[in-house]
């Protein structure tokens, strides 16, 4: 029986005939026409070179050659159908493994926005990763090498599903310098960028045409965290993405003023499939779900990761913001009073782009009916605050990213009078911004992914303003 190929399909044509015991009423039931299920029976014995059936008037009985193919074939047939069952319950289920590729610097400012929360969520799904360049990611994809990719400026192409993401931009960046000109000597200006990023081209010719930066050596890299924190450390210029200076860098480096801006556009790419698993939709949904909300909070100047620290300049908008979050709330019956609280309540002052919210009750005995209106403005209740008597709820732009923290607590008790009493401090007194300013950004350097450290910290200054007399 050489180059024997016998089809799952065969193998069904030829059972039902023999439980039929007739061709016409098995054509029937296979939803062929008599000639073309009786050529496949054919076909069949042609393969297997003996005759399955002793054919009549009356119709078909087996041979036995048919009746040992058919015992043989029914276990064959079994277990196929018992694959193809676990293949689509596996496809139905949110788990098994997916690879995902992403840049590597656009892994450190955007991975934090969906992974730990799909992970810690669903317990049986996991993730490959791949750091490389979108070009080499797209064409990944399309071999079915790669699941998913997030990838940046790439064309349409019919078998890959493209979902927008975010933007974001690229420009010249300078270190910051307080009262100084960045600029050095002519001939002593050092530009540092990564020439085979095409935006970067693009720049520097711009640049070039406005005479921006005029005199500039140039030193190419290849990852654009050296470059960024090379002009950190006062080197010169540089092409970087907001999104890095945004998220590492803010403190330290500044906008080149005038720099020409390119816009590069985000996307999540998945090979298009007839039957997508059910996992793999849910990834999809949960990744463009998490950064259109993401979007809709940078729009405003406002969300942090979940434990992550990140200090930003003031932002003239967050004293508005705070105000419209507090009349909202206002509207609620059982609600006495809201307050804009925290650092983002005092203008120019640096602070996590979070808002802070203290939320005023005469008592917490309808907390139930409370949190019911407060979900309804979009508040997420997280439980009591450990160590302290106030009720916590957050707003979120996506999963795990946060726009504000709003503070339940007793009007007229100690944190509702804490809390007010420490921001009315800051309000008046620009030495104590300063000094609460300074130790900000100390420990947002050295805890960077510890919130829960970085705030207790910073629980001594607060005490000692609180409990000063001024």
């Amino acid at each position: 029986m050489d180059d024997l190929s016998i089809s799952i399909e065969l193998m069904r044509n030829f059972s039902e005939v023999a439980r039929c015991g007739s061709i016409s009423q098995a054509a029937e039931q296979v939803g062929l026409t008599q000639p073309a299920l009786s050529s496949s029976i054919k076909k069949l014995e042609h393969q297997l070179k003996t005759e399955l059936f002793h054919r009549s008037k009356k119709g078909v009985l087996l041979t036995r050659s048919g009746q040992i193919f058919l015992q043989r074939s029914s276990g064959i047939l079994r277990d196929w159908q018992k694959l193809t069952d676990d293949i689509a319950e596996d496809n139905n289920q949110l788990s098994g493994l997916y690879s995902l590729g992403i840049h590597s610097t656009l892994a450190s400012v955007t991975l934090d926005k969906f992974l730990p929360g799909i992970m810690h969520e669903n317990s049986e799904l996991t993730f490959s990763l791949l750091h490389s360049s979108s070009k080499d990611i797209m064409h990944k994809v399309l071999n079915l090498q790669l699941d998913f990719g997030i990838v940046c400026n790439q064309s349409a192409h019919p078998q890959i599903i493209s979902i927008p993401l975010f933007s974001d931009q690229v420009m010249f960046y300078q270190p910051k310098r307080k009262g100084q000109s960045t600029a050095r000597p002519g001939g002593h200006n050092i530009l540092l960028y990564n020439e085979q990023m095409f935006q970067c081209e693009v720049l520097v010719q711009q640049a070039s045409a406005q005479q921006l930066l005029p005199h500039c050596r140039e030193l190419h890299l290849e990852e654009l965290s050296v470059i960024a924190s090379l002009v950190a450390a006062g080197m010169g210029y540089g092409i970087l993405p907001k999104l890095l200076v945004d998220g590492y860098y803010s403190q330290s480096i500044e906008e080149v003023p005038n720099t020409p801006v390119y816009t590069d556009n985000f996307c999540l790419i998945m090979r298009r499939k007839t039957q997508p698993s059910a996992a793999a939709l849910y990834i999809k949904e949960y990744i463009s779900k998490t950064f259109r909300g993401w979007e809709k909070g940078r729009e405003i100047g406002l969300g942090l990761a979940r434990s992550s620290v990140l200090i930003r300049d003031a932002d003239p908008g967050w004293q508005s913001l705070g105000a419209q979050l507090c009349a909202s709330l206002k509207a609620i019956p059982l609600v006495v009073d809201a307050q804009h609280i925290g650092s983002t309540a005092v203008p120019d002052l640096v602070a996590k782009p979070i808002l802070d919210i203290a939320l005023a009750v005469e008592d917490f005995s309808l907390l139930q009916d409370l949190k019911s209106s407060l979900a309804e403005l979009g508040l997420i209740y997280r439980g009591l605050m450990p160590g302290r008597s106030d009720h916590l709820l957050v707003i979120e732009a996506a999963a795990n990213v946060r726009t504000a923290h709003v503070h339940l607590v007793i009007h007229g008790g100690k944190s509702w009078c804490d809390y007010l009493a420490f921001r009315d401090k800051l309000l008046a007194s620009a030495q104590l911004k300063e000094e609460y300013r300074q130790l900000k950004l100390t420990l947002a350097l050295q805890h960077s992914d510890d919130r829960e450290r970085y705030t207790l910290l910073k629980s001594d200054f607060i005490q000692a303003v609180l409990q000063s007399p001024v």
